[in-house]
């Protein structure tokens, strides 16, 4: 939705998703329901912010990446995480813009990557913000 003033034309979207989640794959995995396409009325950059809960209930230390992508191309850096075994809960903040992008529709979605074979990474309480700022 645009919001428009005499010096901005700002564009945002917002979702989240309150479900534990698990992923075991040693490849960048969309998050289920963690993906915002925004209509761009002018070129701009998007602007992203992830806020989410890593969980390792596991017996042995584990290691993930989550990464935001925009039209399937991972965005740097990507946050790079290692917990230790146990109960242990691990916040999670992605704060990161894309390249300058021609207006039309864009997709951003979150994934994630875990590192070691055999070991499953889970996550709760994952958000996706987008705004869009004029280049």
């Amino acid at each position: 939705m645009p919001i428009t003033g005499a010096q901005i034309n700002l564009q945002k979207a917002y979702l989240s998703d309150n479900t534990l989640r698990a992923f075991t794959l040693q490849a960048y995995t969309i998050y289920p329901l963690i993906t915002l396409t925004m209509n761009l009325v002018r070129p701009s950059y998007i602007y992203v912010s992830s806020m989410s809960q890593g969980v390792n209930d596991a017996v042995r230390a584990n290691a993930f990446a989550v990464g935001a992508f925009y039209d399937g191309v991972q965005i740097w850096p990507t946050l790079i995480v290692g917990q230790p075994a146990g109960n242990v809960r691990v916040p999670i903040t992605i704060i990161v813009r894309t390249p300058a992008l021609l207006a039309g529709n864009h997709t951003v979605d979150i994934r994630v990557y875990v590192y070691i074979a055999g070991d499953t990474t889970s996550m709760r309480y994952v958000n996706l913000s987008l705004v869009a700022l004029p280049v």
